[in-house]
């Protein structure tokens, strides 16, 4: 199916969506240019760079280590469901298999373990089994950011939590006054809007320990604010296998949409 869509994509000479490109692979006989504007793209020169990865796509891993070794990932537990990746340690079960796959297969720093061998949702057992299994298959969804601009005025109007070692403000909760209210009342999509669970990671530009993050926060009226987004739930989730079902009934049809611990800080 994969390579059945993109070809009648091909055929229609139509921009190619990001979620196909790996299915060019499979296309032996279509080059990858054929003067559509999708060939600009460096994935194209290099298949084993990634299109951009949507925050409804999961990606899977399989791990074997060795007994004893570590897994090589610094996490949080913040919102009580996944696991977040802070950062991939220099040794591990984990960094040893990213050696073995290309770059955008890696787990990185951001991306929210969902499932650890079949179990969701529950951290206990996430904790048990990241700890003692030596056979893991680790089901990860990596958020695609997304840039808020806001006035403080009376305040944003937001909770706020974050993990000790942190580069991130977790919220946990948005009042019905304050300025992260009134940019989800505008915003031009619910993708875009503020929630429980995302993420601060930037401000102003500004990245760093969650103490930096606070203080830019502070100094400023004027806000740009990067938001990497919670992992949405698993009935909304959609795989690559299903967008691709659903576009080959749609790929030759009118133009098809492309889918679409802690220390607390208030900010009143």
């Amino acid at each position: 199916a994969c390579a059945q869509v993109a070809q009648s994509w091909l055929q229609l000479d139509r921009a190619l969506p990001s979620y196909l490109w790996p299915c060019l692979l499979l296309i032996e006989e279509v080059p990858y240019c054929m003067g559509n504007s999708i060939c600009t793209d460096p994935a194209l020169k290099d298949p084993t760079i990634a299109p951009e990865i949507e925050v409804s796509d999961k990606i899977e891993v399989q791990l074997e280590r060795q007994p004893g070794q570590a897994l090589g990932l610094d996490l949080d537990f913040l919102d009580g469901k996944t696991a977040r990746v802070v950062e991939v340690q220099a040794e591990g079960a984990v960094p040893a298999s990213n050696l073995g796959r290309a770059d955008w297969e890696n787990v990185k720093a951001g991306d929210h373990i969902i499932s650890v061998n079949g179990v969701r949702g529950d951290q206990p057992q996430f904790r048990r089994i990241l700890a003692k299994e030596n056979k893991l298959h680790l089901v990860l969804q990596r958020p695609v950011e997304f840039s808020v601009s806001v006035r403080k005025g009376d305040g944003l109007g937001i909770d706020m939590t974050n993990a000790a070692q942190g580069s991130n403000l977790m919220i946990n909760s948005v009042k019905s006054k304050g300025a992260i209210n009134d940019w989800n009342s505008v915003a031009e999509s619910s993708a875009v809007a503020i929630k429980i669970f995302d993420r601060i990671v930037e401000v102003n530009g500004v990245r760093g320990n969650w103490e930096t993050l606070l203080a830019t926060m502070k100094e400023s009226e004027e806000l740009n604010l990067i938001i990497s987004p919670a992992p949405i739930p698993k009935k909304q989730q959609r795989t690559i296998s299903e967008v691709l079902v659903d576009e080959v009934a749609t790929a030759e049809a009118i133009e098809p949409a492309v889918p679409e611990a802690t220390n607390v800080t208030e900010e009143n």
